[in-house]
């Protein structure tokens, strides 16, 4: 409720630094796409920064204010995370992207560009999807893919965390 969510619907979501690079203007366009087949989703996009100004005109000139949300920044990512059902990363350049990786520890079920060191993380249909850069409409599509299949995003989540734990650990880490 402290986030202005107007339904019980499916929610996706983005937390990120808002850049263009990190492509949440192609987010918003997915979003568009995505309102013809679900039409109580929403999105919440975490995180401040100087492309707020025109992502907030880009919503209103494509009548989503009702849905897509720019909470700006949280320091409860954790809680944030736990309550998206899918994990969006739309970057158009990346490396290996924190709120990926968090994400993921999370099984959370994510949607990714290909880009930079996602897919060292990210394989494609079994820890997330994968998509290519600055594609809208192939974005919303994997992201219903996970939506009308709840039990692939669950297995693809748990598959997530048990890559952070083998790979990225700090365990691990510290031993390489």
């Amino acid at each position: 409720k402290s986030l202005g969510l107007g339904s019980q619907g499916p929610l996706v979501g983005a937390v990120t630094f808002l850049r263009p690079e990190k492509g949440m203007s192609v987010l918003i366009e997915a979003v568009r796409w995505l309102k013809k087949h679900f039409s109580s989703l929403e999105c919440l996009i975490i995180g401040d920064g100087g492309e707020q100004p025109a992502l907030l005109d880009r919503i209103r000139e494509l009548g989503l204010e009702h849905c897509v949300h720019l909470v700006g920044f949280r320091e409860d990512i954790p809680a944030l995370l736990a309550i998206l059902d899918v994990v969006v990363i739309p970057s158009f350049e990346e490396g290996i992207p924190q709120s990926l990786t968090q994400a993921l520890a999370m099984e959370r079920p994510v949607v990714a560009s290909a880009v930079g060191g996602v897919p060292e993380v990210v394989q494609d249909g079994l820890s997330g999807l994968l998509v290519p850069p600055r594609d809208p409409e192939i974005l919303a599509k994997k992201i219903a893919c996970l939506l009308h299949d709840p039990i692939a995003a669950t297995r693809m989540g748990k598959v997530g965390r048990q890559v952070i734990q083998e790979r990225y650990s700090m365990e691990h880490m510290l031993t390489q």
